[in-house]
């Protein structure tokens, strides 16, 4: 049994250069306080202090930091990296005058504070235009609440500013150090989450000063932890990959830390129980996750249980701070930090079952999900620029001390599925809207499972599809273990391009979110089955067009009787190049002729709606269809939609037969439907609703339905009726 590994240190100096070259070039000059190195005079406590273009009013002045870390009281250590560093301190506020040249110039702009002495104090930043002292814009305040004398905290604010001349001012607090203030010019931080296509951003922490502190407000029993991990080679032994005991308590708070070695071992620790190691592989994207049970303790990668420990203790919390990347906190110095990428870090409050971590891990959180009040918090880390790491659930947010912005590589959509089952399964998934989807079955390397998502916007980058024109979602999998497992990719384009030429139609991929360049993939092409298929592993994958450009994306169509009147309305979810859309009817379903035209919207990358009345209909049966027109002529058709016109019970189906695959429209005229069932030819129920339903409707027939006569049964208050149908 392992011990937790306790060390104290007497200070820290850190870095941070990665991150400053990230917006630009500081304009303020000599934005760290350098300056020549002085003797220890003691508190310099003056009414005001300048040197250097900067200027303190009502502190304690200027002092450097001594070779011992610590002056007069706390530590002054400098932010920016230099041992021997001015730091400004005291009850006062700090100020530098800088010009800008331009007019409407974006600037990003603030700080960094530490204590002094483990007290409460806020402090904040602002940008004053001169003359006259006019406040411009403020950065959003620091609170700190006596997490430690060796914390730093980031502050930063956004400010547009015309030419002219203005000042930088912060307030410092008593028992607060002030240092490596910045103005970024052509630059804003983000000021809210910011969600980006597929897994967005990750923060790549360094192994040697990096880490995020994500403040006070985790102390709950039980619990679930989880997050997106790419570990780097090597580890600093005792470093922690997320720590709830900051300042090194035994028997305290919760962590996942590396178990003293230089690999990627960790094990998970709670108030003082020690799980059994497990290892994380490097330069890989995989998910971990820390459960605390009533009963147990648990450990999770990539959905798969690989420790349980029994524990039904309670959990001691000698504080309720939490950080990432970090052993311990301010009393051991930070002395020991993780190595690696990470992404999607979410906090629960209650213990997730092993289904519903696989449920969620390859797609991100929303509202509407059935755990979402249990959520405490949820970082997508989509930022990509400044030292604030949103949450996005309940404002939690963590300050970032080091680590840099990069593109994540971990497997995240919108939308996903997962089959574990055992043997070669399969996991299949379809576009919410469009219809396309994607069907991953493993083929070899004894994988534990296979995941598909998807994203339901455009990449990063489209570089390497050709004639990607409007298509703005794609799919990914991910493969969860094995040896070099493979699979059989099958993506089904259905009616997503109904546009386009089939035969054009080609199929890209890259590895994943990071990736830069698309590639294509080769896939075979079976235009009876609209399917694309390919083999792959861990891969993303997005539809392109060898020919013309993919013109419009999602079209949505339908007809319905509207007080003896066919309102006719439709949507597209992306166009490029359209001109008009032809209304065209007819009696039959074969022979059609054209009655109105509605222009469309040429380019658009939003959804648009059209509709259209046929105050005419002819008695009887009405079929109608939408021409697609291009602005170079070419053109295709829409599904036809069936609306009739009559006053008996009776409902139709259309088209008849109808291929696996497609969809079975149903119209029902004046009566209500309260269930709707397909029965097989053997008496299975197949398919059920009980929504109450009177229009139109349509029911996807699914691919694993098999082919022959089936049976459509509508039942209504005082009547059934039913038709049959022949699915192919």
């Amino acid at each position: 049994m392992r011990k937790l590994f306790l060390v104290s240190f007497a200070y820290l100096f850190l870095n941070v250069t990665c991150v400053w070259g990230q917006c630009g070039i500081n304009i303020l000059t000599n934005p760290g306080f350098d300056m020549p190195i002085q003797p220890n005079n003691g508190d310099n406590i003056l009414n005001s202090f300048s040197f250097n273009g900067w200027t303190m009013t009502g502190g304690q002045g200027f002092n450097i930091v001594k070779p011992n870390g610590f002056y007069p009281v706390g530590p002054d250590y400098a932010k920016d990296g230099t041992q021997f560093t001015e730091v400004a301190y005291g009850d006062g506020t700090v100020y530098q005058d800088f010009t800008i040249s331009g007019a409407n110039t974006n600037i990003a702009f603030g700080g960094f504070y530490s204590s002094r002495t483990g007290g409460i104090w806020s402090a904040s930043i602002g940008i004053y235009s001169m003359p006259g002292n006019i406040l411009v814009s403020t950065s959003n305040t620091v609170l700190y609440t006596g997490q430690g004398i060796k914390v730093w905290l980031p502050v930063q604010g956004n400010a547009t500013l015309n030419a002219g001349n203005y000042r930088f001012v912060a307030n410092i607090p008593d028992d607060a150090n002030f240092d490596a203030a910045f103005v970024y010019t052509n630059c804003s931080f983000p000021a809210a989450p910011v969600q980006k296509p597929g897994s967005g951003g990750a923060l790549v922490f360094n192994g040697t000063s990096d880490y995020v502190d994500l403040g006070t407000a985790f102390n709950d029993q039980n619990f679930t932890v989880e997050m997106w991990l790419k570990p780097g080679a090597t580890q600093t032994g005792y470093n922690d990959i997320i720590d709830n005991n900051p300042n090194a308590v035994p028997g305290a708070g919760w962590v996942i830390q590396q178990n003293g070695l230089t690999t990627n071992e960790y094990f998970g620790y709670v108030s003082g129980t020690i799980t059994a190691n497990f290892t994380l592989i490097p330069n890989v994207w995989q998910h971990l996750v820390l459960v605390k049970s009533p009963t147990a303790i648990l450990i999770y990668v990539n959905g798969i249980l690989i420790n349980s420990t029994p524990w039904s203790g309670t959990v001691f919390y000698s504080s309720n701070f939490l950080r990432l990347g970090t052993f311990g906190g301010t009393s051991s110095g930070n002395l020991y930090h993780w190595n690696g990428s990470m992404d999607e870090v979410r906090i629960w409050n209650t213990p997730l079952s092993q289904t519903q971590i696989r449920d969620r891990m390859c797609h991100k959180i929303i509202a509407s999900d059935p755990l979402y009040s249990n959520l405490k918090a949820y970082y997508n880390f989509d930022e990509g620029l400044g030292y604030n790491l949103f949450d996005s659930k309940n404002s939690i947010t963590g300050a970032i001390i080091g680590p840099s912005w990069a593109t994540s590589g971990a497997p995240i959509g919108n939308f996903s599925s997962h089959n574990y089952s055992v043997g070669l399964s399969a996991a299949s998934l379809t576009h919410p809207t469009r219809g396309d989807g994607l069907t991953a079955t493993l083929t070899s390397g004894n994988a534990d499972g296979i995941h598909v998502y998807n994203v339901t916007e455009a990449p990063n980058t489209t570089n390497g599809i050709l004639g990607v024109g409007n298509n703005n979602a794609y799919f990914g999998t991910f493969v969860v273990n094995g040896s070099n497992p493979t699979y059989d990719a099958v993506y089904n384009y259905a009616n997503a391009f109904p546009n386009a030429n089939e035969n054009d139609l080609h199929l890209f991929k890259r590895n994943d979110n990071a990736g830069t360049t698309w590639v294509d993939c080769n896939a075979v092409l079976n235009t009876v089955a609209n399917t694309l298929t390919s083999t792959g592993q861990h891969t993303e994958y997005m539809v392109g067009s060898i020919g013309a450009i993919l013109p419009i994306t999602g079209l949505w169509f339908t007809a319905a009787n509207d007080n003896n009147k066919a309102r006719l309305a439709w949507h597209t979810v992306t166009e490029s190049n359209t001109s008009r859309f032809e209304i065209e009817r007819s009696k039959n379903g074969i022979q059609f002729e054209k009655i109105a035209d509605v222009w469309a919207a040429g380019n658009s990358s939003i959804r648009k709606d059209y509709s259209y009345s046929d105050v005419m209909p002819v008695k009887s049966l009405n079929y109608y269809r939408l021409k697609l027109i291009d602005i170079d002529g070419k053109f295709s058709y829409s599904p036809v939609r069936l609306v009739k016109f009559d006053s008996d019970n009776s409902f139709f189906v259309y088209p008849n037969p109808v291929k696996r695959g497609e969809s079975l429209q149903l119209s029902l005229q004046n009566f209500t439907a309260n269930k709707i069932e397909i029965i097989n030819s053997i008496g299975q129920l197949v398919y059920s609703s009980s929504e109450k339903l009177n229009g139109s409707t349509s029911i996807p027939i699914l691919f694993s339905l098999a082919a022959g006569q089936y049976a459509v049964r509508i039942v209504s208050d005082n009547k059934v009726s039913v038709q049959k149908i022949l699915i192919q």
